[in-house]
């Protein structure tokens, strides 16, 4: 295991443990460490030598990232989980260039309509905002999404059939033998990841019901987001809306199925 290291303005990648370091970067590195907690992995830190000030990047197993501000002399500040290492790393940026951690300048602006066409019709223009706002919010969703399943039409076939075949498996009595070659679905997982047939099934069904869980969280917030753009009455209140904190409800990284 290794984690991206920015020291005094070079990334390189450090092991575990570090290889031997000045004295004061080592410390730094340690107490960055010391913040990854059992459900981080510390991805990236940049220090600044001339006041000892830390900055770390954490990754949840869950999704997302925790950036950490780590002053020489008082206790560390935790800033919001961000959703890609891109905007933690601005964040980082931000902090040790003295603006607000949430202040994202560095980021694309979003996208304005056309002036010519809007100039002369707010309202027009607002829903144009807004349409876009939403296509933002339902981009942004298939992403969360995408920690948890692979996407894809046929991807979603695959799984909605071995689901089907896990359910028929365990409908069955124990003591009935099933056919060689009538679960062509579960055969495979069994081919891949070993175990009986029935095994395979109980596998499928738990994760399919944590996919659900995740899967339904994801939804309402998506719905009831679009929901609230409708509704806003300015195109900052529109922008504002459509950063979400989308869930992160398994417990542990990865797609069911893969």
């Amino acid at each position: 295991m290794s984690t991206t290291t920015i020291i005094d303005g070079t990334a390189e990648e450090v092991p575990q443990p570090p290889p031997m370091m000045p004295p004061d970067v080592m410390a730094g590195v340690a107490r960055c460490q010391a913040l990854a907690s059992d459900t981080e992995l510390m991805r990236v830190t940049r220090r600044n030598p001339e006041t000892g000030e830390w900055w770390c990047v954490t990754e949840r197993t869950g999704g997302g990232y925790v950036v950490y501000e780590v002053p020489a002399d008082r206790p560390h500040t935790q800033h919001s989980v961000w959703q890609t290492l891109s905007q933690a790393e601005r964040v980082v940026d931000n902090l040790a260039e003295g603006r607000p951690a949430e202040d994202m300048g560095s980021l694309p602006p979003p996208p304005a309509p056309p002036a010519e066409v809007f100039a002369d019709d707010p309202v027009a223009r607002l829903a144009w905002v807004k349409e876009r706002a939403k296509a933002k919010v339902d981009r942004d969703a298939e992403t969360a999404r995408s920690k948890y399943i692979t996407p894809g039409a046929g991807q979603a076939m695959e799984y909605l059939a071995t689901e089907a075949e896990a359910d028929q498996v365990l409908a069955t009595p124990d003591s009935m033998v099933l056919p060689a070659g009538m679960f062509r679905f579960l055969d495979a997982e069994v081919a891949a990841r070993g175990g009986t047939l029935r095994e395979a099934a109980i596998r499928v069904m738990q994760a399919a019901a944590q996919w659900r869980q995740v899967g339904g969280a994801i939804k309402a917030l998506r719905l009831a987001t679009k929901d609230q753009i409708e509704a806003a009455p300015t195109e900052d209140a529109v922008w504002a809306l459509a950063v979400v904190n989308w869930p992160l409800g398994l417990p542990h990284r990865g797609r069911w199925g893969r």
